[in-house]
C-alpha cells in the first residue's frame, strides 16, 4: 500500500485507515483536520527536535573527549561536575530560599565581550551567561544560552 499524503505528511496507509476507521469515529475529531494539525506540529517541532539532537551530540562529544583526555587518572567528582556545568550540561538549581523553585531573571547587563549578567529577582543570585549562537529564524530563547557560572550575592 502506498503512503497517504495528508497535512504535509506521508502516513502509512494502515495507520491512516486505523485512525480514520477505528480511532476517530465517535470522538468528534475530523480526521483530515487531525492530520493537518499533526503536520503543523511536526513542521514546527521537527527543526527544534533536530537542533536538540545536534546539541546532545555536541555535548556527548565534549563529554567523551573529557573522559579520553583523563584516561588513567583517578576520577574527580567535583572537577567533572564543574566541567558539566561549564558546557551547559548541568544547569544550576534555583538558589536556596527561592520560594518559586526556579530562577526569575529581573535585570540583565551585556558587556562588550557578549557576556550577559543577570540577577535572580527572588534571591539576588548573579548568573553569568554567554551567547552561544545568533538565531537565523525565530527560536526559543532558551536554546541560545549556556551557563558559564553562578555567583551568590548576599542580600
Amino acid at each position: 500500500m502506498k503512503p497517504v499524503e495528508i497535512g504535509g505528511l506521508r502516513v502509512d496507509a494502515k495507520l491512516y485507515k486505523l485512525v480514520r476507521d477505528e480511532i476517530a469515529p465517535g470522538t468528534g475529531v475530523n480526521v483530515d483536520r487531525f492530520w493537518r494539525a499533526l503536520g503543523g506540529i511536526v513542521r514546527d517541532l521537527g527543526p527544534k527536535n533536530r537542533a536538540l539532537l545536534q546539541k546532545r551530540d555536541r555535548l556527548q562529544e565534549q563529554i567523551d573527549h573529557w573522559h579520553l583526555a583523563r584516561r588513567g587518572r583517578p576520577f574527580n567528582r567535583e572537577e567533572y561536575k564543574t566541567f558539566l556545568q561549564e558546557i551547559g550540561y548541568l544547569v544550576p538549581a534555583a538558589p536556596p530560599g527561592n520560594k518559586m523553585g526556579t530562577i526569575q531573571i529581573n535585570d540583565m547587563y551585556v558587556d562588550e565581550k557578549g557576556l550577559i549578567y543577570a540577577n535572580d529577582r527572588f534571591t539576588g543570585g548573579l548568573y553569568i551567561l554567554e551567547l552561544e549562537a545568533r538565531p537565523l529564524r525565530r527560536r526559543d530563547p532558551r536554546d541560545l544560552w549556556t551557563w558559564k557560572g553562578e555567583v551568590q550575592v548576599p542580600r
